[in-house]
């Protein structure tokens, strides 16, 4: 009886621990499907959250054009310079412009917009040529990098300096003013193909440009951060600190006294001033007095004493000659 009682002892223990076993195998199994139900359920959160924010940030908004920005720039020519920035008027101008601005940019709204007219004025005489330096990371606008990259594919389609205008109107949504979904309406709004906008878009090109101007902008000795301008390779500054001139009407006078300077004759026309300077007066008074009977009879009475002399004395003239 005592070997049967402890022989149950020891099945019952054995199939005590087996039951352990099991709960705790159980409970692995548990956690792990809870595991895996958090997982899906996190990655399907995620989904939703990025297809919603597809969704958002590609729904219609508005994307407003400003009045007059399609017909200011009728009858100028748009074209681009050697590293692809967007250029506007007469190549051949003979004042050439360079505009360093940034669309996240606050202080380059007024700026800008206080330059277009005066400027187009003067390119419509053929005078100045304008090229647009694209910037961005200088202000507070989220995505101005989006911006300068969009307007680099504006060019593409010739649609740049509207399209400039509309980007900087944009600013008035704070940042909301250049996400994906206005950007393209804004494009479309001006007509631009959709399918050739999101391809530059995609691709790489408008990087490379981006590149460049900031290059360039780097390697302007005195910029600091935009607007700023340079008119015929000189960086435009004022003061005894040579602070950058980022006032609109200061910057076109600058422009006029280069166009005149270079309307000006290089020859200086005779004043009033100098011509009466040179009178009969002062002819006379610059010409030296020379006494006739005192220097020149002297010579005279020689040549006539040495005449003489060889008249009277001709042998000397034969023994010379012979």
């Amino acid at each position: 009886m005592a070997k049967e009682t402890k022989s149950d002892s020891k099945n019952q223990a054995a199939s005590g621990n087996a039951r352990l076993g099991d709960r705790r195998k159980e409970r692995e199994r548990e956690s792990r499907r809870n595991g895996i139900l958090i997982t899906v359920g996190v990655i399907a959160a995620f989904i939703g959250l990025l297809v919603f924010g597809i969704w958002l940030g590609n729904r219609p908004v508005e994307a407003p054009i400003p009045e007059g920005a399609v017909a200011r720039y009728e009858g100028l020519t748009m074209t681009t310079a050697r590293d692809g920035f967007p250029r506007l008027g007469n190549p051949d101008a003979p004042v050439q412009v360079l505009i360093y601005s940034s669309f996240d940019c606050v202080e380059c709204k007024p700026f800008i917009e206080g330059l277009l007219d005066p400027l187009i004025e003067r390119m419509h005489a053929n005078s100045v040529t304008a090229t647009f330096i694209p910037l961005y990371g200088y202000g507070e606008i989220s995505n101005g990098q989006g911006a300068a990259r969009a307007s680099m594919c504006a060019v593409e389609q010739g649609q740049f300096w509207p399209y400039m205008e509309a980007l900087f109107h944009w600013q008035q949504f704070g940042n909301q003013a250049f996400t994906n979904s206005r950007i393209l309406s804004g494009a479309e709004a001006l007509g631009m193909d959709r399918g050739a906008f999101t391809a530059c878009s995609l691709g790489g090109g408008p990087d490379g440009i981006l590149l460049a101007a900031r290059n360039q902008a780097r390697d302007l000795q005195g910029f600091v951060i935009p607007p700023a301008v340079v008119i015929n390779g000189v960086l435009l500054t004022a003061g005894d600190d040579n602070a950058v001139v980022t006032d609109p009407a200061a910057v076109i006078a600058a422009i006029d006294r280069s166009i005149e300077n270079l309307a000006r004759p290089n020859r200086t026309e005779p004043t009033a001033e100098s011509t009466a300077e040179v009178t009969p007066e002062a002819s006379e008074e610059a010409t030296p007095e020379i006494d006739a009977t005192a220097e020149s009879t002297p010579s005279l009475e020689v040549t006539e004493e040495l005449m003489q002399a060889l008249e009277e004395t001709p042998e000397a003239t034969v023994e010379a000659s012979s």
